[in-house]
């Protein structure tokens, strides 16, 4: 069945004509999650309430995130019990030692969920590949799917994949391909931000996608 997605921000990636404060305070936002510099400070809306954050304090970016997340599904709870899966950076390779950045955000994440969420971080690439957004690599579904393995057994499991961006989808229909050829129910993705090249009225507004299935 398709794939839900919900994002917390947009991430404006290109626009005719001039951003808006929010756009860059979206756009940083974004690259406080994936651990990269900000230009001198941002805000980010949690729970209802501006946070401020610059590179000096931007790893608290991740807890925020996790509570907007929180706050998510208190408004629209899933069935429980349900693992967290992060999707692997390009360079998280079978052989890669290390805690993926999108694992990080998932600890954050289920520490501020139920004692029935737990994280179960196994998707890796076969080889490492190129950044789809800094080096061109891919972002086709097939070719994702087809370097993509499980390491750990999911049977049974209902799964909810953690990404930093969503911007064509091709890595979470890969991955939830994957996941669901092991015997894992994939319910739901969410994504610190949708990029987009058009503005959003609210850039910290939760958005909504239907990614259909990619059968391999």
């Amino acid at each position: 069945m398709p794939l839900h997605v919900a994002s917390f921000s947009t991430y404006l990636t290109r626009v005719d004509g001039p951003w808006n404060p929010d756009d860059y305070n979206a756009r940083d936002f974004i690259y406080a999650v994936k651990d990269r510099d900000i230009t001198k400070y941002a805000w980010v809306r949690v729970r209802g309430k501006w946070q401020k954050f610059t590179n000096d304090n931007r790893q608290d970016v991740v807890a925020w995130f996790a509570e907007m997340v929180a706050e998510y599904f208190e408004g629209n709870p899933v069935e429980l019990p349900v693992v967290l899966v992060p999707v692997p950076g390009s360079k998280h390779d079978i052989d890669f030692q290390g805690t993926p950045r999108t694992a990080v955000l998932a600890e954050q994440i289920a520490t501020r969920l139920d004692q029935d969420v737990s994280i179960v971080d196994v998707l890796r690439w076969i080889e490492a590949m190129p950044s789809a957004n800094a080096q061109g690599g891919t972002r086709e579904a097939e070719a994702l799917f087809a370097n993509l393995v499980v390491t750990g057994d999911v049977a049974g499991m209902r799964v909810v994949l953690i990404d930093d961006v969503l911007t064509s989808g091709g890595h979470l229909r890969a991955c939830a391909a994957r996941l669901r050829e092991a015997g894992a129910d994939v319910v739901l993705a969410i994504c610190a931000g949708r990029a987009d090249q058009t503005q959003a009225t609210d850039p910290f507004a939760v958005r909504h996608d239907e990614l259909h299935d990619y059968e391999g």
